[in-house]
């Protein structure tokens, strides 16, 4: 039997990472549009904060989000970029 020539890969097929993402499917207002979408909501990092485009206008939304310690979405805020 020929030994693996590439380690990195040996390694991941041996013991591969598992990263779980918990999302959560979340209805929200553009607050430039005012146009409702549907987002998914990344609670796996914790409170967090970034920034996506709207679905419709394409102006930037800051999200705010925090999350309880057992992972679940206890608030949900959006505002424009500059505010």
């Amino acid at each position: 039997m020929q030994p693996d020539t590439n380690p990195a890969v040996s390694r991941a097929t041996k013991n591969p990472v598992r990263l779980e993402t918990v999302t959560n499917l979340q209805s929200v207002q553009c607050p430039y549009c005012g146009e409702m979408f549907e987002t998914e909501v990344d609670t796996s990092g914790g409170n967090q904060e970034y920034t996506e485009d709207c679905y419709v206008c394409c102006k930037p939304i800051v999200f705010r989000i925090e999350v309880d310690v057992d992972g679940e979405l206890t608030g949900l805020e959006v505002q424009r970029e500059n505010d």
